[in-house]
């Protein structure tokens, strides 16, 4: 019996490994243009995109290339909605790498996996680090016109970058989120609850979004493990939090108000 028992486990973990993978999902990868991108501050470079399936968020391409062979650094980050005005839902370092011949492309893994809903609009943002090694300027390929319906090149709307996104579709697999680590008491709730966290936060700010991707407001210099959030002149519906600790998204997730 117990090796019949060790025997289903087995089964049930090579399940497990096949059914999780990371699949190429929306992309847009015509080009027709090249445009010189900037290593200075305040200069980035992105795409906005509609996934059609569901998933976790797995890797991020940009097709890129420079005048010479560079190795460097960057950041990217992943916004709610079109633009990056919405919520912040993950921020990490990326390296890039071109052979100064031909454009390449960056194939970014990410490591949150940020969970996608079909059809509701996301960002990427690629930001060069100052001094990370990556030359100014650089180059990234693009598309000059809009072949791409679900989003757009944030820079220059109308054209597309060069870019994939790849998801993983697996929904039998419970995957410990940065939201699991938090609990809202009382949710959803009418007027005031406590986000509990399993971090320990220092001097850190929370930024709360409706569900347009709009910011409603902060509560900055946190400490502790308890935040009371009260309604305030909220208005009733979903809203998305993001906790920023050291310039860096500690946990993130979703709360509902009622009347």
């Amino acid at each position: 019996m117990k090796f019949y028992v060790s025997l289903i486990s087995l089964l049930i973990i090579f399940q497990i490994e096949v059914k999780s993978q990371c699949l190429n999902h929306q992309f847009q990868d015509s080009v027709n243009s090249g445009r010189s991108a900037r290593n200075l501050p305040g200069y980035s470079e992105g795409q906005s995109f509609t996934p059609t399936l569901s998933g976790a968020l797995c890797e991020v391409s940009m097709l890129m290339f420079a005048a010479a062979q560079q190795t460097g650094t960057g950041t990217l980050k992943l916004y709610a909605g079109n633009g990056t005005s919405g919520a912040l839902l993950d921020s990490m370092t990326v390296n890039v790498s071109t052979p100064g011949t031909a454009s390449v492309w960056q194939n970014w893994t990410l490591n949150n996996q940020t969970i996608l809903t079909a059809g509701q609009t996301y960002t990427f943002q690629f930001i060069p680090i100052q001094g990370g090694g990556i030359s100014d300027p650089y180059g990234v390929s693009l598309f000059a016109g809009d072949v791409y319906t679900g989003g757009n090149d944030i820079s220059e709307p109308g054209w597309d970058l060069a870019f994939k996104i790849s998801v993983d579709v697996t929904t039998s697999i419970s995957k410990k989120t940065k939201e699991d680590r938090a609990i809202l008491m009382p949710h959803p709730f009418s007027t005031q609850t406590i986000l509990q966290t399993s971090e320990n936060l220092k001097n850190a700010d929370l930024f709360l979004y409706n569900s347009c991707g709009q910011l409603q407001r902060e509560h900055l210099h946190i400490s502790g493990n308890h935040i009371m959030i009260d309604r305030e002149n909220l208005t009733a519906g979903l809203y998305f939090y993001t906790i920023i600790q050291d310039n860096e998204m500690v946990l993130n997730g979703k709360m509902l108000i009622t009347d």
